[in-house]
C-alpha cells in the first residue's frame, strides 16, 4: 500500500522498488508460514503486486508475476474447495490482466470465473461468487455483461431458503450493483 501512495504522488520509481521487495516476500509464502490456505494468500499477493507494478510502469516484472499466478492455477483447481475459491482466483487474474492493458484476456478470465461459479450448487455460495465478476465487468466497461451476471446472481440468491441469509445476500447484491453503477 506504500507503493500505491507513491504512485499517486508520482514517485513511480520508488514505488517499483517497494513493489519488487514485496514481490520477493510474496514469492516466499508457503505452507510453513501461511498455513493451510497459503496458495490463496500467495496468489492474492502476487496478483495485487503485479497489478500495482503495471500501474507503476514496470509491465515486464508485472507480467512475470502474473505468469507465476497462472502457473499456480492447476494446483488450486485440484484442491478440495476449488469450485468455491476459483471464481475469485480467476477474478483476481482478470483484474491484474486489465491493469496491464490486456482487456481481452481479462474478459476471458471473467468468463471462466462465471463458468466455475455456475458449477457451485449452494445458492448462497454461488450467488456470492458471481458478485465479484459482475463488479469487474462493470469496472471494465462491460455494462451488459455486468447486468447479465448481476441478474443471474439475484436469481440464484432468490433460491436461498433461509430468509435472513437471502435478505443479507440481496442487500449485498443491491449495494454492489449500486456501486457498479
Amino acid at each position: 500500500f506504500t507503493a500505491k501512495v507513491l504512485v499517486a504522488k508520482g514517485k513511480k520509481k520508488q514505488a517499483i522498488v517497494v513493489l519488487k521487495q514485496a514481490l520477493e516476500i510474496a514469492r516466499a509464502i508457503d505452507r510453513k508460514n501461511e498455513g493451510t490456505r497459503w496458495e490463496r494468500a500467495k496468489l492474492g499477493a502476487l496478483c495485487r503486486i503485479a497489478e500495482w507494478l503495471a500501474e507503476a510502469g514496470d509491465k515486464d516484472v508485472a507480467l512475470a508475476a502474473l505468469n507465476e499466478v497462472k502457473a499456480m492455477v492447476p494446483a488450486l483447481e485440484s484442491a478440495e474447495r476449488a469450485n468455491l475459491n476459483m471464481p475469485s482466483v480467476h477474478g483476481a487474474i482478470a483484474e491484474t490482466q486489465f491493469a496491464m492493458g490486456n482487456k481481452d484476456e481479462a474478459l476471458a478470465s471473467l468468463k471462466k470465473a462465471v463458468e466455475v461459479a455456475n458449477t457451485i450448487e449452494n445458492p448462497l455460495r454461488q450467488s456470492s461468487r458471481l458478485d465479484y465478476p459482475a463488479s469487474l465487468y462493470a469496472k471494465f466497461g462491460e455494462k451488459e455483461l455486468a447486468e447479465k451476471t448481476f441478474k443471474h446472481a439475484i436469481s440464484v440468491a432468490q433460491k436461498i431458503e433461509e430468509p435472513s441469509r437471502r435478505a443479507d445476500r440481496m442487500f449485498f447484491l443491491a449495494k454492489n450493483i449500486a456501486e457498479a453503477g
